[in-house]
């Protein structure tokens, strides 16, 4: 798993998650602890999303990577 620290969203600090080989959304969310709908908001996805190895997509700040 990587997660970085990256720039600020919404004034605060945030991480970027990248995607990795067999990820998906609820995989990612239980590992970072934070819903899928959160993920979803964050990074302006829809149901029809795709992620590919490879992707970043922002985190809360407040989630804890496993």
């Amino acid at each position: 798993l990587q997660a970085v620290m990256a720039a600020s969203v919404s004034g605060q600090n945030a991480s970027v998650y990248k995607v990795q080989q067999g990820d998906n959304l609820t995989l990612i969310s239980k590992r970072i602890g934070i819903p899928i709908r959160a993920l979803m908001i964050l990074n302006d996805m829809d149901s029809k999303t795709v992620l590919h190895p490879g992707d970043q997509l922002w985190i809360s700040p407040m989630a804890v990577v496993k």
